[in-house]
C-alpha cells in the first residue's frame, strides 16, 4: 500500500509550532554555559507540556491528543535539529507505558513530570542514564519489557564522568524500589528506537543547513567556497543522507510502531547520517569547525551520544544486517 510521507496540514502545523518554540541559538548557548545541573529549559518544557507533546499519542478519552507515532517523530526530529536538551524521550515513551498499564502516573507525565530513561549496564549490573539531575520518575527500558518507577532516593544514583555531550548527565543507578507499572512486549523499546532515530535525522538535517549557510558566505579566491565542486559535492551527499534518514524514520513511524526491524534500520541509517554529516560540517567550516564557538562540534557530540544511548552501535548493525528482531539485541 503506498504511503504519503509528506506532512499534511495538521502535521505541518505541529512542525511550525515546534520550530517556533525550540530556539537552536538559545539551546546551543545553554549547552555551552551549563556546566552542571539540570539541562532542561523550564520555559520551553512548560510550553511543550501546554502544547500536549507528552500526550500526543495518547487517546483523547485518556486525556491525550489522539494522534500517532508519525507526529511524535516530527516533534523529536525538531528536538534533534535544534539540539534541545532534556528528558523528552523518556517522558514521551513513559506516557505510552503509563497508558498501556493504567498507571496513575499518566496524568502527571502528560502534565510535564520529567521521566528519565534507565537501560541495563551489563558490565556493572546496574542501570545507566543520562538524566541524573532532571528526572522526577524513571522508565526502565529493555528490548522486550518496560517498567515505570517513581522518584528514586539520592543514594541510588551515582554520577559517572560527564560524556562528550554537554546536554547529558550520565550516572549509574541501583534499583531496589517497587515497580509501579510493568509491561511486556517490544512496543516501548521500538518507539524509543524510532524517536532516537528521528532526533538523529534532525541532527543530520541541521548539519546540512549549517554547512550551506557557511559555505554560501565564506569566500576563497574571491568567490564563496560553496561554488567549488568538491564542497558542492560534499553538501549534496550530506543532503542525500539527511533526507534518506528522515524519510526512513517517517516510513517506520507510519507503517507500524511495532515494526521493530524497520525502526532498527531507521536508527542505523539515521545514526550514520548524523555522525557523518556532523563530521562533514566540521570539514566544511575548516579551522573554525573545531572551535567552541561554532555549533558543529555540539552536533557531533550529541550524535555520538544518541547513537549509543539505547544499544551498542555494532550490535545494532549486526542485528539489522542479520534481519533479526529487536528482541535479539
Amino acid at each position: 500500500m503506498p504511503l504519503d510521507l509528506l506532512p499534511d496540514d495538521l502535521q505541518r502545523a505541529i512542525i511550525d509550532a515546534a520550530t517556533d518554540l525550540l530556539d537552536p541559538v538559545a539551546a546551543a548557548a545553554s549547552l555551552r554555559t551549563r556546566a552542571d545541573g539540570p539541562v532542561r529549559d523550564l520555559g520551553v518544557w512548560d510550553k511543550a507540556t501546554a502544547q500536549g507533546w507528552f500526550g500526543l499519542a495518547i487517546p483523547e478519552d485518556a486525556g491525550g491528543l489522539g494522534l500517532g507515532t508519525g507526529e511524535l517523530a516530527l516533534i523529536h526530529h525538531a528536538l534533534g535539529r535544534t539540539l534541545t536538551p532534556g528528558p523528552y524521550l523518556g517522558t514521551t515513551v513513559a506516557a505510552t507505558v503509563a497508558h498501556a498499564t493504567g498507571s496513575p502516573l499518566l496524568a502527571e507525565v502528560m502534565a510535564g513530570l520529567p521521566v528519565g530513561i534507565l537501560t541495563t549496564d551489563e558490565p556493572s549490573g546496574s542501570f545507566r542514564t543520562v538524566d541524573r539531575e532532571d528526572a522526577g520518575a524513571w522508565l526502565v527500558l529493555s528490548p522486550d519489557r518496560a517498567a515505570l518507577l517513581g522518584a528514586l532516593p539520592a543514594g541510588a544514583i551515582a554520577a559517572t564522568p560527564d560524556s562528550m555531550d554537554p546536554g547529558a548527565r550520565p550516572a549509574l543507578v541501583t534499583l531496589d524500589s517497587d515497580v509501579e507499572c510493568y509491561v511486556e512486549g517490544t512496543r516501548p523499546w521500538t518507539l524509543a528506537i524510532l524517536l532516537v532515530a528521528a532526533q538523529l535525522a534532525g541532527i543530520a538535517q541541521a548539519a546540512v543547513a549549517g554547512s550551506v549557510a557557511h559555505t554560501s558566505v565564506r569566500e576563497q579566491f574571491g568567490r564563496p567556497i560553496g561554488g567549488f565542486q568538491m564542497v558542492q559535492q560534499r553538501c549534496a551527499d550530506m543532503a542525500t543522507r539527511a533526507d534518506a534518514a528522515t524519510q526512513l524514520c517517517l516510513l517506520a513511524a507510519l507503517t507500524d510502531a511495532d515494526a521493530a526491524q524497520l525502526a532498527a534500520s531507521a536508527l542505523l541509517v539515521a545514526a550514520d547520517a548524523a555522525v557523518t554529516n556532523a563530521r562533514d560540517d566540521i570539514q566544511n567550516h575548516g579551522g573554525m569547525g573545531f572551535t567552541w564557538e561554532v555549533d558543529s562540534h555540539l552536533r557531533l557530540r550529541r550524535a555520538h551520544g544518541l547513537r549509543a544511548l539505547l544499544c551498542d552501535p555494532t550490535d545494532l548493525r549486526h542485528a539489522v544486517l542479520a534481519g533479526t528482531s529487536a528482541r535479539a539485541w
